[in-house]
């Protein structure tokens, strides 16, 4: 008796799982080494040809489209007057798969990538404000070498910080030399 029991629980829990999962996208690079791949039920970020940003969950990757869910959460004030975070509304998308541009592969930012630049410039245009008062207020003008030689190093300061947020590329993202793939299962 128990092993028709334990037969028939075996049968019936396989028949509600799946043994091929749905389609999926893979962001590769050029020589075929997978960087990511984005299957259903996974969050997601990415960027259309459009210049809109989607981000949600992957509900259905099917027929070269991906059925996007969008969790609009946020707080509301409950009746002591003390906000409460709670899920405002579900928003659904369909995105073709030839209107990706870009998918959003990592996480986070490196500190040579994210805030060196920005710290360089800050300390550069800081430095260049902190020297022109200086100058002024001790009467020296902008004519003393000293304070042309500090006010030349604030701004290359500057400059480095600007030309590092400029050329260095967003690693979050996939770039062009990246493939994204739409892998077809069935």
């Amino acid at each position: 008796m128990i092993k028709a029991f334990l037969l028939l629980t075996m049968l019936i829990l396989s028949g509600c799982c799946f043994s091929q999962v749905s389609d999926m996208i893979s962001v590769q690079k050029k020589n075929g080494q997978i960087i990511k791949n984005f299957m259903v039920g996974q969050p997601i970020e990415l960027i259309t040809t459009y210049n809109n940003t989607v981000e949600g969950y992957i509900d259905i990757i099917r027929d070269d489209s991906i059925f996007i869910t969008t969790y609009d959460i946020g707080y509301i004030p409950t009746t002591y007057n003390v906000p409460m975070l709670d899920t405002l509304g579900a928003y659904g998308s369909v995105i073709a798969f030839s209107e990706i541009s870009k998918i959003r592969i990592h996480k986070r930012q490196g500190f040579s990538r994210g805030l060196l630049p920005k710290l360089l410039m800050l300390g550069g245009a800081g430095y260049l404000v902190l020297n022109l008062i200086n100058a002024n207020k001790t009467n020296e003008g902008l004519s003393d070498p000293s304070t042309i030689n500090t006010l030349l190093i604030s701004a290359g300061v500057f400059a480095t910080g600007l030309i590092l947020d400029k050329t260095l590329a967003d690693g979050r993202y996939s770039l062009k030399k990246h493939q994204i793939k739409y892998i077809r299962i069935r």
